[in-house]
């Protein structure tokens, strides 16, 4: 209650701070949505796929991808065929058959999903948002439980089926409640979360306080050490039986939290948001946050968080590299590794031109204390985490565009920034000519299964919509 309280006395003051010159910003004018549109991509490369047998198999690949649009509706398929020359004499390729028949516990269900993209209805911060399929920046309120949550790490060996749905009360003539969801795999209901937030005050005339948003979020994961352990950094306390399987039996992760986000300054040359977040974790785990964030001169962005974290607790558990240090995370859940109680930090910084067609954004957050001298036996939270991102939109240059980001966690010293072991890697660069747009995607990421980093590497083919 005292944490609470204090928690509640800083935020205040950083509100009162604020509110001396307030101005109201006009809203964004909504995005053209044409009443129907097509295009096809045709995506050429190859992959390493891990096996059910533990080896990997090198494969061509050919990915068909057609996109639908009807007004608010967007629908993107995945057509992919995984070919291999170790066929017979008669068939000398093959197609891989786990992309099209169920295998190892597989239903029809997970196949036929596993097709699409996604679906999706509106754009996010529309009243009414929903995205089904690849989910790669999932948040819920200020991110403190839930931040930059993706479902795509696992590609081309999985490629999970998730939800987002948000829905605001305005939809309804009634902007008091709305809420925000998340879940990872519709097909395992593993990593869910649902944030529902409230404008209490929004009835009072001023600019500031009827903009105050109070939120609760509750999210957890079903299987926190993923199917069979598949993913275990070095050092990891968890070992696998004989027949693949952990030791022991894996409880449910539940995590639940509180937050506040203030909107205080709102003009041309400056704006200003504050926000706090409490959480609660398993082990009665506990931590809370501070922060401030918004532009300046509308083209450089700016976040900064302090942080009390108590013994084992993990700040934004569900990030943009979940799916790989799921595992470990557990750890500390289970009891296996403890964290000391401390204080920690959180910044960004970028800039973002031409209605955010040109960006860039550092983030880090890092303890106040020096991080350990190795992994092992020792959780994300303890050391430093980096991540970068970078987008060039369609429009500003002839022809190209492209986005990219590292998200590098586990830093020790400052020569591991720049180590892509343990990071996560992405790149599109798209060249247009015309209806038709070249494609080349490329992902690294780290398999802490194998100590090794694994690359995927696509050359895409495909028609504008129209």
């Amino acid at each position: 209650m005292r944490a609470l309280l204090r928690l509640v006395c800083i935020f205040m003051l950083v509100l009162t701070w604020g509110t001396l010159s307030a101005q109201e910003e006009s809203p964004d004018p909504e995005p053209s949505k044409p009443a129907f549109r097509f295009g096809m991509d045709i995506n050429l490369g190859v992959e390493t796929i891990p096996e059910a047998d533990g080896s990997y198999g090198t494969y061509q690949l050919i990915d068909l991808q057609p996109v639908f649009q009807f007004g608010n509706l967007g629908i993107g398929l995945s057509l992919g065929f995984h070919l291999s020359s170790t066929g017979s004499d008669s068939f000398p390729v093959t197609i891989r058959k786990e992309d099209w028949v169920p295998s190892d516990g597989q239903t029809w269900g997970e196949i036929i999903l596993s097709k699409f993209n996604f679906i999706r209805w509106g754009f996010k911060g529309d009243p009414l948002y929903v995205r089904l399929g690849s989910i790669s920046d999932g948040i819920l309120g200020t991110g403190f439980i839930m931040g930059n949550y993706r479902n795509t790490l696992l590609r081309p060996a999985e490629k999970p089926f998730g939800l987002n749905l948000d829905m605001d009360g305005k939809l309804f003539n009634f902007p008091y409640l709305g809420f925000e969801s998340l879940v990872g795999n519709l097909a395992a209901w593993d990593v869910m979360g649902l944030r529902i937030y409230s404008h209490p005050l929004v009835t009072l005339g001023g600019p500031i306080f009827r903009n105050l948003e109070v939120g609760f979020t509750l999210a957890g994961d079903r299987s926190p050490a993923f199917r069979e352990n598949f993913f275990l950094s070095p050092g990891s306390p968890y070992d696998l039986n004989n027949d693949g399987q952990l030791d022991e039996t894996i409880e449910p992760v539940l995590i639940w939290g509180i937050d506040l986000i203030q909107p205080i300054l709102s003009g041309p040359l400056f704006s200003l948001s504050a926000f706090a977040a409490m959480a609660t974790q398993p082990r009665q785990a506990s931590g809370s946050m501070i922060g401030v964030g918004g532009r300046i001169i509308t083209v450089l962005p700016y976040m900064l968080q302090l942080r009390f974290l108590g013994e084992n607790f993990q700040p934004t558990y569900f990030d943009s590299t979940y799916d790989l240090y799921r595992a470990d995370k557990y750890a500390v859940v289970s009891g296996k590794i403890d964290t000391p109680r401390h204080i920690g930090w959180a910044g960004s910084l970028g800039f973002s031109l031409f209605e955010d067609g040109l960006s860039l954004f550092l983030v880090y957050d890092a303890p106040f204390s020096s991080p350990p001298a190795n992994t092992a036996n020792h959780a994300a939270g303890e050391f430093p985490h980096f991540r970068i991102s970078f987008r060039l939109a369609q429009g500003l240059l002839p022809g190209i565009y492209c986005d990219a980001f590292y998200d590098k966690p586990y830093i020790t010293r400052f020569a591991d920034l720049w180590d892509p072991e343990g990071a996560a890697i992405g790149a599109n660069i798209n060249y247009q000519a015309g209806t038709s747009v070249i494609t080349l995607a490329y992902a690294i990421k780290y398999n802490p299964a194998v100590g090794k980093l694994e690359s995927t590497a696509r050359l895409s083919v495909g028609m504008g919509l129209f």
